[in-house]
């Protein structure tokens, strides 16, 4: 019998990745809810003057935690109200085109992911023409000489943080919880290996799931690539794997792991602007706190941006960010290491040395949002299997504008930079 609900909160995003909610109210069903929305008002789906689509459930997605009566799910959008003609703008569609197209290659991914986020009493932003002001009240400041990563797990914070994974996020297979490097109270969720659709749809549930179960603790969760300075970003590590008849090619076949880095890495500057697509995400991208900064490789390497670890058989992405839609930046991985694979490209050797000590003439990854999208507007053809020309397109427009309004917004650094100016 089908599952009858009393709420059905579905979460899909727009084209910039911002995070969308609509809520079917009533005894409604998780596999036919359908509900309206002006597309106009969601960057990049509708023009004003034909601005209805739909909202739809994943329903392979739903999440049912038995809390108050609620439904979770991801959401694909529509162009007709039955949903049956989807939006070729859908982002999830989008990773459901790249993957079929793996198919046809005869290749299946499976994707794990690492997402990093901080805990923090309280955080209050202000943003206007003029100024922008954060305050946030840490958990924790321990700015001593001993990292947190995997300190014990013995605060209330921490058990706040353990009780939400296990009840929230106990249908996205959560593998483990641990304390990050950060200071302020870090901390990482590593969800296990899935097909890429289903990855995707656990980055946007848990995202959204764990902001609501710290919530309802009087918590805030943060998930911006750098909300603090002097302290570590955070990352969302995309683990890959290629597999061919049952068979994981990158435990198995050496060329076919090494192709498939070279297509990363050959990529790897426009990649950055679907992957790193907020002007945040390069306040991260730095040397110093452990974020990748040049495009290299190595294997159990954690200064490069691509990591094989020492067991093998994945390669792990460490540039992106949990500001990417993890439907377009999975995509977008997937097809960079599809390109290395066709066109056979070599990585070169594996670096054993620490990068940020000395980089030896490695290619940077971009330095801001801009630079990510010069770098897509030239190279993007790798895309295309998935990714419709206009809505590369449109995507180039709408994080431009959205790079701009913040390149020409004052932020308090300039006050601390050019005090004797006022």
């Amino acid at each position: 019998m089908p599952m009858q609900i009393k709420t059905l909160r579905i979460f899909f995003t727009d084209l910039l990745g911002v995070h969308r909610e609509v809520v079917a109210l009533g005894r409604v069903e998780c596999s036919d809810a359908v509900i309206g929305v002006d597309g106009s008002s969601l960057y990049g789906y509708a023009r004003v003057e034909k601005s209805d689509v739909f909202v739809a459930p994943a329903s392979s997605s739903c999440i049912d935690i038995g809390e108050d009566g609620e439904v979770f799910a991801t959401g694909v959008v529509c162009l007709d109200s039955r949903c049956r003609d989807r939006h070729p703008f859908d982002p999830r569609m989008v990773l459901e085109r790249a993957v079929n197209y793996l198919s046809t290659q005869g290749y299946d991914a499976l994707v794990g992911v690492e997402l990093e986020f901080y805990v923090v009493k309280s955080l209050a932003v202000s943003v206007d023409k003029a100024s922008q002001e954060l305050r946030a009240e840490p958990l924790t400041m321990n700015f001593d000489v001993v990292k947190d990563y995997a300190k014990p797990l013995a605060s209330p914070a921490d058990a706040c943080v353990v009780e939400a994974a296990t009840k929230y996020l106990s249908g996205v297979a959560v593998q483990k919880v641990h304390r990050e490097n950060g200071h302020l109270g870090q901390y990482e969720v590593s969800l296990g290996s899935k097909t890429p659709v289903e990855a995707g749809d656990s980055i946007l549930l848990s995202i959204n799931l764990l902001r609501r179960a710290l919530r309802r603790k009087g918590l805030v969760a943060v998930f911006l690539p750098k909300p603090f300075s002097h302290d570590y970003g955070s990352g969302l590590h995309v683990h890959v794997s290629l597999w061919k008849d049952g068979v994981n090619l990158f435990a198995s076949s050496r060329d076919e792991l090494l192709y498939f880095i070279g297509g990363l890495l050959e990529h790897s500057q426009s990649l950055a602007a679907l992957t790193n697509p907020s002007v945040n995400s390069y306040r991260r991208l730095v040397e110093g706190y452990e974020a990748p900064v040049y495009v290299s490789w190595g294997v159990a390497n954690r200064t490069t941006m691509i990591r094989v670890p020492a067991e093998g058989g994945r390669v792990e992405v460490r540039n992106p960010d949990a500001s990417m839609s993890p439907y377009f930046g999975i995509a977008a991985i997937l097809l960079a290491g599809l390109d290395g694979l066709k066109k056979k490209i070599s990585p070169g050797d594996p670096i054993d040395y620490n990068v940020y000590v000395n980089n030896r003439g490695l290619k940077r990854l971009p330095r801001s949002l801009e630079e990510a999208l010069d770098n897509l507007e030239l190279d993007n053809e790798y895309l295309k299997p998935a990714f419709p020309a206009e809505l590369i397109e449109t995507y180039i427009e709408l994080k431009r504008e959205e790079a701009r309004r913040a390149r020409s917004t004052p932020a308090p650094m300039d006050y601390a930079l050019l005090s004797h100016l006022f």
